[in-house]
Parts: structure tokens; C-alpha cells; sequence
């Protein structure tokens, strides 16, 4: 009796198993026969790879050569080529326009390239700052000439406050982007212009130049910081060619030859709620960063910002030594007015202040009024 097992097992003897067409244009292959399988590609030899591969470098090769010819550009047929000597081979035309030509900058060796002017002969080394807590008053040495309209000075004091909230949270935003590479100082600079009154009632329009600095040892502490550019502006000063839009920044708002140099102003990361490394380490994101911002203006104003993160509600504390229009809608809709914001004997602010009414003065005689 046969089982369904013997259906399947080999049979016995010669047996010639059937022949099924795989591929209708494809003749069946034996069993036995010595052939590639289906789909495969035949076996090269090593010579023919050999051959293959020089064909192809060949192709290639012309190909190169002939790109290079269809691009080459016109050239005299009379002209003999020169070997290179160190010149190009080619004449320039001399009717061509050529940039100017600039003297050469002085080696400055002792002192960073980004605190230093475009030319002129180097200056001597002013006299070491004067040992903290012995800072002299702001008032005493604030410029003669006040802001344009007074009766337009709260509406531009508020300006300058805003300004300095954007500022400020726009430096720790692109301090935050940037703290692994390319990473910028947590200290900014900024100079104040205002454009003629205009309307009824009168108004003022602000203007900005501002400077960034890449983070190092000359940009870490505010102070230095300040000192260092007083320097700078000393020496452009000396130089009959002192404009800080042009000098001392690196980015200005469009504004009208009458726009008038009003204040100075600078953003920091360093805060009472930690210095800007601290800040860095602490926070999730560039809106748990606090900062904060000073500015002094040629009216003898004090502006005194400090932005809290995310953590705090991103509230604004204002203080200034005179009046300032706010708005009620706005974020900064309150201020509190202290006559002795410059002379608090704190040690945090004492050296700042010092060195922003320094620089102040510099520039406001220094700038053409």
C-alpha cells in the first residue's frame, strides 16, 4: 500500500524529473548544468575587469579635457604664453577702476585688534582707573547742552527704555543661539540719536547705533569693558575723525543728517540673579535668561533696567532719575523715579555707572553737535 510519504520520497532507479519553463523567452537549464543561475551576471575575468576599468578611466579623461577646452576663455592667438613668475601671465588693463589704496594699520601688540582704530599712530597709554568707591559724580560733569525739547524729553526717555528692553532681549536671544559656537560677549553697546521734533505735540523719533562684541577676556567684565573703549574713543578723537556710528559700531539705524547724539546705553547678561555663565548653565531656553541695561543721557537722566526670565514672568523693573511717560498697556507700564540711582554705593552698579558717564562725556564732546 503506498502512503502519501512515498508520493514524495525519490524514485528509485533512472528517474528524469519533468521540465518546467521558468521564463518563456528563457531555455530551461539542466539540472547538472554548469551555468549561472538565474539573474546572475557571468563571471568576468580578472583581465577583462583590467580592461573595463582603463576604458572607463580613459572616457573619463577625455571627457575632463574636453570640458576644460569648450571653457577656456578667449585668448589672443598672438600672444606667447609666459611662464609664472610670481605675476599672472595676463596685462591688466589700465583703464580698469582699482580700490584706493590704504595705508597700513599699525602694529598694535599690547592691546586686542577690535579695540583699536581703522589708522593713525598709536597713543599714548592713559592713566590707570581710580580705585573703586571714589567714582565722581555724574551730575557735576554732564554736558552743557540738554535734550532738544524739553517738553519732549519724557516721551524720549520712554524710547530710549524700550529700546533698551528690546535690546536687551534680543542680545540674550542671540547669546543663547550662539553660546557654543561663535559665542558673543554678555555685554552690548549702544548710542542714542534723536531726529528733530515733529507733530503736535512735539516728538521725537530715536535712533540707534549698537555694537557687539565676541566673547574673550576683554569683553567679560563691564567695567573693562567700558574703560577700554573710552580708550578707543580718545584716540578718534585726537584723531579729527570720531563719528561712534562709524568707529565704534557695527550696526545703525537709518537716520537724517540732523539726527543728534543724545546718550549712551549698554545691555548686559550679568544680573543680580547671576552672571551670565551661571544664567546659561540654569536655563531650559533664551527666555529664562535675565539681563539688565543702563543708559545716560545728555540731560543728565539715568535709566536703570532689569528684566526678570521666564521664571518670574519676564517682569521689568524701571528705575530712572527723571520722569518718564509710560504706558499703561505697555510692558514697561511703571517706573520709580530715585534722584540717587548713580550714588547707591553699590557695588554691583557703582563702577558702571562711573565708566558709562566716562565714555558718555567722550563722545558727547567729541561728536559734532
Amino acid at each position: 500500500m503506498q502512503t502519501s510519504a512515498d508520493r514524495f520520497a525519490p524514485h528509485p532507479g533512472n528517474y528524469d524529473p519533468p521540465q518546467f519553463a521558468l521564463h518563456p523567452t528563457r531555455p530551461v537549464a539542466q539540472p547538472h548544468a554548469e551555468a549561472p543561475a538565474w539573474g546572475e551576471p557571468p563571471a568576468w575575468t580578472d583581465q577583462q575587469r583590467r580592461a573595463d576599468q582603463q576604458a572607463w578611466t580613459e572616457q573619463q579623461t577625455r571627457s575632463a579635457q574636453q570640458a576644460r577646452t569648450e571653457h577656456q576663455p578667449w585668448t589672443d592667438p598672438q600672444h606667447r604664453a609666459e611662464p609664472y613668475r610670481g605675476e599672472p601671465a595676463h596685462r591688466a588693463d589700465p583703464q580698469a577702476w582699482r580700490p584706493p589704496a590704504q595705508p597700513p594699520a599699525p602694529p598694535y601688540a599690547d592691546r586686542p585688534a577690535w579695540t583699536e582704530p581703522a589708522y593713525g599712530p598709536p597713543q599714548q597709554q592713559p592713566a590707570a582707573p581710580p580705585p573703586a568707591g571714589h567714582w565722581p559724580p555724574l551730575e557735576a560733569a554732564a554736558p552743557d547742552h540738554p535734550l532738544l525739547l524739553p517738553v519732549a524729553a519724557p516721551d524720549l526717555r520712554f524710547q530710549v527704555a524700550n529700546r533698551l528692553r528690546e535690546m536687551n532681549w534680543a542680545h540674550a536671544k542671540l547669546a543663547w543661539e550662539r553660546r557654543r559656537k561663535d559665542a558673543i560677549s554678555p555685554h552690548a553697546l549702544a548710542f542714542f540719536y534723536a531726529e528733530p521734533a515733529v507733530g503736535e505735540p512735539p516728538r521725537h523719533t530715536l535712533r540707534t547705533a549698537t555694537r557687539l562684541f565676541l566673547a574673550g577676556p576683554e569683553a567679560t567684565e563691564l567695567p573693562g569693558l567700558l574703560f577700554e573703549l573710552d580708550r578707543v574713543a580718545q584716540r578718534f578723537q585726537e584723531a579729527g575723525d570720531f563719528d561712534p556710528r562709524l568707529r565704534m559700531s557695527n550696526r545703525a539705524d537709518e537716520m537724517s543728517p540732523q539726527a543728534r547724539y543724545i546718550g549712551v546705553g549698554v545691555s548686559s547678561l550679568d544680573s543680580p540673579r547671576g552672571q551670565w555663565a551661571a544664567s546659561c548653565q540654569r536655563a531650559a531656553s533664551a527666555l529664562h535668561i535675565p539681563g539688565r541695561a543702563f543708559a545716560l543721557l545728555d540731560d543728565g537722566a539715568a535709566i536703570q533696567l532689569d528684566r526678570a526670565g521666564l521664571a518670574e514672568f519676564n517682569r521689568c523693573r524701571l528705575l530712572s532719575t527723571h520722569a518718564i511717560d509710560v504706558i499703561p498697556s505697555h510692558p514697561i507700564s511703571a517706573f520709580t523715579q530715585d534722584r540717587q540711582l548713580t550714588r547707591r554705593n553699590d557695588p554691583t552698579t557703582d563702577e558702571i555707572w562711573h565708566w558709562i558717564g566716562v565714555l558718555h562725556r567722550r563722545v558727547a564732546a567729541g561728536v559734532p553737535q
